[in-house]
């Protein structure tokens, strides 16, 4: 299974974006209660085991940042305070499909909150199928060329901030808080359908992930 969401994961944010809440399928309904914390990294090599799992929106950085990341706090105990963003997005399954991934067309992104609400992994014709047990979520807040990003819950929580610059249907966001330096780039699009508009994020680390993550 592709490196897109390996590892206990997910998405320093990512979503970031950040670091995800993963859970066996049983305990998908309670996205709060996580098994070990997913770190976000540049290529997401750090997400590794049974499983892979998509690049979050707030990954970005190394592995090694990503934990630095992760446990960034104030000194009452509570996450760095890089941006006020609630938790708003629910715990959501990864699914493979076996097909090619779609070529995203870019877009002006209005600005909002965005919650994540799908993330496929294309796996390529004749490949696997079927869910992926692990559990993720992710609240992402565009304001111009800002993009706040809050991922997983409790003590496995990251929040982020990161600064973004657009070429053609690319993006490459640089994150700015806790610390300063790592970048991601995504491949995006944004679509309208029927007034519920969505923001696509297509990795570009080869490992064919999608998030669709619809503004509030």
């Amino acid at each position: 299974m592709s490196s897109f969401l390996r590892g206990g994961l997910w998405l320093a944010s990512s979503s970031a974006f950040v670091m995800i809440a993963c859970t066996e399928p049983s305990q998908a309904e309670a996205p709060g209660t996580v098994d070990a914390p997913a770190e976000p990294s540049e290529t997401s090599e750090d997400i590794d085991g049974g499983a892979a799992r998509p690049a979050k929106p707030s990954d970005a950085g190394s592995g090694k940042d990503a934990g630095k990341d992760a446990k960034a706090t104030s000194p009452d105990g509570s996450p760095a305070a890089c941006n006020d963003l609630a938790q708003l997005g629910p715990a959501i399954i990864f699914e493979q499909r076996a097909e090619s991934p779609p070529t995203l067309g870019g877009g002006t992104i209005p600005d909002g909150t965005y919650v994540a609400v799908e993330g496929i992994v294309y796996t390529g014709p004749g490949g696997p199928t079927g869910p992926i047990p692990i559990a993720v979520k992710d609240t992402t807040r565009v304001t111009g060329n800002i993009i706040d990003v809050r991922t997983g819950s409790g003590i496995l929580e990251a929040i982020q901030r990161y600064t973004v610059v657009f070429s053609g249907n690319q993006m490459t966001w640089t994150k700015t808080c806790p610390s300063s330096g790592g970048t991601k780039q995504w491949e995006y699009g944004v679509s309208d359908e029927g007034g519920k508009i969505s923001l696509l994020l297509k990795t570009l680390d080869g490992q064919n992930g999608i998030w669709r993550l619809e503004k509030q």
